[in-house]
């Protein structure tokens, strides 16, 4: 028996690397042409492992082998999501408005789906699949985009990142109510075997599902901030990723011996870790690695698409995916509008929202393997949703001149809402200075801006200052500043300003390229301690550089003049404004 299961593993192992080398070739190639013709990379993972599956090429005969790490994946997305969760954050300048629109629109757009799954004849669990997985957008894309177009200072793209968080947190639900959706659509019921279906029962295993879950909340919240303090002043970022995603699996583990999915563990660790200062130097150590299990997944995902059925039924795929954009616009645009969100901003945020999304595959798929959904309805909604995602880019070129003319339009039947648009412009966020690095230069810089009254933002690698400068009303992230990630977390697309403090020109120089290119509105200032710094970076983009050679040469000669005065005859003396004499 022993020498069988030795030889099946062998067998896995053997046909596991030759299919993922595949899989991340395919997913690579396609993934480039789609970043030429500015496609997002989720409908490119999927028709890579449409081409590579076994509907079409061949090239990977088994899709299977590669669950365990499609599986992966979503653990590390929900711990992504968790780790960008900051529910302080939520609470300020009247969100909760904007919270209420987030579950508002989520709910309708689920009973509009429903609604029309039940009217063309889809079984009840069926039709409440595929509309929780519709009523779903991609995070990824709109962020994105709303990052690049400096969006998130604004109402509108306030309003679609409250919405798109309520989304993602919604999933959790989402995922645990398709195993009860398959026991309706398999047994005909919710009911549960006769042995566990007495009420007390049930009410004894919530108890104990409740209170393990509470005692894990409160045990992380004190531990997990505690493990990263160790893990930082190690001044090791391998420790700290590996800190982190100890915690998260570890918490996966824990939740699924309550009771509770491996997600819902992982997005806990995230949502704990959230609230310590290293969540964006942990978050952006965890981008690359989730990002290539996320490839795995979708390409394993487009595996199980059969080509044959979705060319046979392209007019029914067209079909949804018209309905789908449709009933999303309808129903965001209607449940802002209805919260006192203006007309333009609402159906801004509507057309912005109204595709699909990247967990909208993740509850297909889940809802595939449950049987609820058969390969020929699996592949024409998996279809749509990747139409949907092809076809973004023109719904946000469209959102804007459609919001418009719509509320042009119709402004005669409009009541007045209870938010204006001058309220465009959220004024805590703007005007930002990014400040990095608060050593004694920057702490000078950062005392003059308290005194002025101008909002900053501090990045800092050292963990011990990270901790004793938090504190309400001053934002400080811990992390690399030429890391992407911890520019956007601190801010970047929004800010006025960039002072980096150091003096380390070549994490300066790289630094500001990307600002330069990703946000080239963004003054620059540096500091160098040499005149040769001084040339490196002022080709890298930076606005002002201040040397520090020059700098302190100066303020030795300021120091210099009285002394030197004296050395020198009178003609040469020059006697300013405030009545000092001046060398000349």
């Amino acid at each position: 028996m022993e020498a069988e299961i030795l030889q099946i593993v062998t067998e896995h192992e053997k046909v596991l690397l030759p299919n993922l080398v595949i899989v991340l070739t395919t997913a690579a190639l396609v993934a480039l042409l789609f970043q030429r013709l500015k496609i997002a990379l989720f409908p490119a993972y999927l028709i890579a492992g449409i081409l590579a599956g076994p509907h079409v090429l061949g090239l990977i005969s088994s899709p299977a082998v590669l669950e365990e790490i499609a599986h992966l994946a979503v653990i590390f997305l929900l711990f992504g999501i968790g780790l960008e969760l900051h529910f302080s954050a939520l609470f300020k300048s009247g969100l909760q408005r904007m919270i209420l629109a987030g579950i508002g629109s989520t709910l309708f757009s689920t009973v509009l789906g429903f609604g029309i799954g039940w009217w063309i004849g889809l079984p009840a669990p069926v039709g409440l699949a595929i509309a929780m997985a519709f009523s779903l957008s991609s995070t990824a894309v709109v962020l994105r985009h709303y990052a690049q177009e400096r969006k998130l200072i604004h109402l509108s793209g306030r309003l679609g990142l409250a919405i798109l968080i309520i989304q993602d947190m919604a999933v959790l639900g989402m995922l645990a109510l398709l195993p009860l959706l398959a026991m309706w659509q398999n047994q005909g019921s919710f009911l549960m075997d006769s042995s566990t279906a007495s009420a007390g029962y049930a009410m004894k295993r919530s108890l104990i599902m409740l209170g393990g879950i509470s005692g894990l909340f409160v045990a992380g919240r004190f531990c997990f901030p505690y493990l990263m303090r160790q893990a930082a002043q190690a001044r090791s970022l391998e420790l700290m990723i590996l800190t982190g995603v100890a915690a998260a699996f570890g918490t996966a583990a824990l939740a699924q011996m309550l009771g509770f999915s491996l997600e819902t563990g992982a997005f806990l660790a995230g949502l704990l870790l959230a609230n310590t200062p290293f969540r964006s130097q942990l978050g952006s150590q965890i981008v690359p690695l989730r990002d290539i299990f996320m490839a795995v997944f979708f390409t394993t995902l487009g595996m199980e698409l059969n080509v044959v059925i979705v060319l046979g039924s392209w007019w029914i795929a067209l079909t949804v995916l018209f309905l789908l954009i449709l009933l999303k616009t309808i129903s965001i645009s209607v449940t802002s509008w209805s919260l006192g969100f203006p007309p333009s901003i609402a159906i801004a945020v509507g057309l912005s929202l109204a595709q699909a999304g990247e967990f909208s595959l993740i509850l297909l798929g889940e809802a595939h393997e449950s049987h609820l959904l058969d390969p020929k309805l699996f592949s024409i909604t998996v279809s749509a949703v990747v139409l949907s995602l092809i076809v973004t880019p023109a719904l946000f070129w469209l959102n804007e001149p459609v919001s418009r003319l719509f509320a042009k339009r119709f402004s005669a039947f409009m009541r007045k809402t209870a938010i204006s648009e001058d309220e465009n412009v959220d004024p805590s966020t703007t005007p930002r200075i990014v400040l990095a690095g608060f050593g004694p230069f920057g702490r000078r810089l950062a005392e003059e801006f308290d005194r002025l009254g101008l909002l900053y933002t501090i990045v800092e690698l050292n963990p011990k200052t990270v901790s004793e400068e938090t504190r309400p009303g001053r934002k400080i992230v811990f992390g690399d500043i030429s890391n992407p990630h911890i520019l956007e977390s601190a801010g970047i697309h929004q800010a006025a300003a960039l002072i980096l403090t150091f003096p380390a020109p070549e994490i300066a120089a790289r630094t500001a390229k990307f600002v330069r290119h990703e946000a080239p509105n963004v003054f620059i200032a540096a500091r160098a301690e040499t005149v040769m710094n001084q040339k490196k970076l002022d080709q890298s983009g930076v606005d002002c550089v201040v040397v520090d050679e020059l700098t302190s040469a100066n303020h030795m000669l300021d120091a210099l003049i009285p002394f030197l005065s004296e050395l020198l005859p009178e003609e040469k003396m020059l006697v300013d404004e405030g009545g000092n004499e001046q060398v000349l």
